[in-house]
């Protein structure tokens, strides 16, 4: 399983510790109650059917959009860890251990979010005029640099600096010095420049993480996506509560 792999760790940034809380295997109930069984949805013949254009809008999580090449992507990558894994489980996973609670936290801190995002695109100014001078270097596969990174590592050219790159709960800036990519993922070992611009608060825990996803609002646009995602997630962001911390929301 997925979470046998990930073990729920974050080793890049120690402030992010609850991406996967929630909905991964091995890291929360509702995780692992979507995927130790195969759902009608998973024997439907429908989503195999389906062949979408990159830039298929699929849901909506308040305003922020997830598009279809978003899905694919970390679809195909999660897939290379668990080949044996049907499509509309890849799909699934991509959703709702990575994009649904991203954009969740994204939608409740938007204040904080924008000011990190303005930092990373000074900072990849300065990073391109000083050669990378200031930022941080690892090396190492997917259990050194953690799902995200590693992902991300595929889809970037080599020896450029990228633009910010939102991933759960910070923006990165990285240049990639070596993609290693092989067959085995655990015999991979990839080198990247990066630095992060982190917007969660200091004391943000798996419960603000929670109430995060309960305030947001899921909007299933593309059809064929009804079967991919889960009643319980479903039901989880269904923007009905709508209690605030403090009575604030940032």
């Amino acid at each position: 399983m997925l979470g046998n792999l990930w073990g729920c760790k974050f080793p890049l940034a120690s402030s992010l510790l609850f991406s996967l809380a929630i909905f991964a295997p091995g890291c929360g109930d509702s995780g692992n109650a979507s995927f130790q069984s195969e759902s009608q949805a998973d024997q439907s013949p429908t989503w195999r059917k389906q062949v979408l254009a990159p830039d298929t809008l699929i849901a909506r999580v308040d305003d922020l959009e997830i598009f279809s090449d978003q899905v694919e992507a970390l679809a195909d990558s999660l897939g290379r860890i668990n080949p044996a894994f049907t499509r509309i489980k890849l799909r699934r996973e991509a959703l709702i251990s990575w994009l649904l609670p991203r954009l969740a936290v994204a939608s409740d801190l938007v204040k904080a979010r924008a000011q990190a995002l303005k930092s990373a695109r000074r900072e990849r100014e300065r990073l391109v005029a000083e050669d990378g001078s200031g930022s941080r270097h690892l090396e190492g596969g997917l259990e050194e640099l953690g799902f995200e990174l590693w992902h991300l590592i595929s889809t970037l050219n080599v020896g450029d600096w990228s633009e910010p790159i939102e991933v759960s709960g910070r923006w990165l800036v990285m240049r990639v010095t070596r993609n290693d990519t092989r067959l085995d993922v655990t015999q991979e070992n990839h080198a990247v420049d990066i630095v992060e611009f982190g917007y969660l608060p200091d004391n943000w825990s798996n419960q603000d993480l929670v109430e995060a996803q309960e305030r947001a609002l899921l909007t299933i646009v593309e059809p064929s996506f009804e079967e991919v995602i889960p009643r319980f997630v479903k039901l989880r962001m269904s923007g009905e509560k709508s209690d605030l911390k403090n009575g604030v929301r940032e």
